[in-house]
C-alpha cells in the first residue's frame, strides 16, 4: 500500500484510514468514519474539479 494515501476505498461500506489521518482525525476531534467521509467528499471534489483523480493532498482546511 502506498505510504503517502490517506485513504482507500475497500467496498461500498468499508473504507481504510492510513496511520497520519487516523491521527488527524484524533487532533481534530472526529470520529474515523467522519474523517474517512470528509477524504471521501474532497476526493470526489477533486475528480470533478480535475475530470480524473487527482491526487490527494494533506487537506487545508477541515469542517468545524
Amino acid at each position: 500500500m502506498d505510504s503517502e494515501q490517506l485513504f482507500k476505498v475497500l467496498g461500498p461500506n468499508k473504507i481504510w484510514l492510513s496511520a497520519d489521518a487516523r491521527g488527524w482525525a484524533r487532533e481534530w476531534n472526529m470520529s474515523d468514519e467522519q474523517m474517512a467521509r470528509f477524504l471521501l467528499q474532497r476526493s470526489r471534489q477533486s475528480d470533478a474539479e480535475y475530470g480524473q483523480q487527482a491526487p490527494m493532498a494533506v487537506p487545508l482546511f477541515l469542517p468545524e
